[in-house]
């Protein structure tokens, strides 16, 4: 993996950690706070003895604040801020987390996505399709996705960030046309 790789994972792990408050700790860019970054950048810092890690993370958080991703807090000790080009990037990086778990044993129900997403909104729509076909669904017609496990969740974490979640419907079905075929689209249902 390349270095600006896994520049940008620690990046979005760092922005991740912050978006439930909005903040950096000031305890992250203090001496010491190696010990609170090195979950998210074990292998970005491999082999740098104490100080270049604390050097390292210093310099990751000051390209962030250069690119727009952090700002001082408004009060002296308040640490860092996500602005709002921050949260987006910390949005993004969570969508982009999202898996849809497979169960040890299927249940024998089909998961179905159905949109009608306005033309306004192509740059969501393209965005959401994008996203159904990286979690693994398939396409059954051109709004219509597919999928054997629940994914309601995913898909509703991705519809609300994406501010479309009023222009999709989610269905369960226990039974389906061309069901035979459907199964072999997914590999972990091990079809015979």
């Amino acid at each position: 993996m390349g270095r600006s790789v896994q520049t940008a994972k620690v990046i979005d792990g760092i922005l991740l950690a912050a978006i439930g408050t909005g903040t950096i700790a000031a305890g992250l860019v203090l001496p010491g706070s190696t010990i609170a970054l090195a979950p998210l950048a074990s292998a970005y810092a491999k082999g740098y003895d104490k100080r270049q890690k604390q050097r390292e993370y210093q310099r990751l958080l000051m390209y962030m604040k250069r690119q727009g991703l952090l700002e001082t807090g408004p009060r002296e000790g308040n640490g860092l801020v996500l602005t709002a080009k921050g949260r987006k990037r910390a949005q993004k990086a969570q969508i982009d987390s999202l898996v849809i778990e497979v169960p040890a044993v299927w249940d024998n129900r089909w998961r179905i996505v159905l949109f009608d997403i306005p033309e306004q909104l192509k740059v969501q729509r393209d965005y959401f399709t994008d996203r159904l076909r990286r979690l693994g669904m398939y396409q059954l017609q051109k709004s219509i996705w597919i999928h054997p496990f629940p994914c309601e969740t995913v898909v509703e974490i991705v519809a609300i960030q994406l501010k479309i979640d009023t222009y999709i419907t989610y269905i369960e079905a226990d039974k389906i046309a061309h069901e035979k075929e459907l199964k072999h689209q997914f590999p972990s249902l091990k079809v015979k």
